[in-house]
């Protein structure tokens, strides 16, 4: 492969490597407001404390 190829196919690597991890960070942030949605959902439904409603929101969400 050529220089110049080889340099395209670094960039093109870098650029999708900074995608994939947009996509992860927008993936977490997603899940978090999940979660918080969640937590405070308990909390007001069933009047946990926030460490049950985080406890019972981790759980509902990996059985999902």
């Amino acid at each position: 492969m050529s220089k110049q190829g080889n340099g395209r196919f670094e960039k093109f690597k870098s650029d999708v490597k900074a995608q994939v991890a947009v996509a992860t960070n927008s993936d977490r942030l997603y899940e978090d407001a999940e979660k918080q949605r969640l937590m405070v959902r308990l909390m007001e439904t069933r009047g946990l404390t926030r460490e049950e409603a985080e406890k019972e929101a981790a759980q509902q969400l990996r059985n999902e």
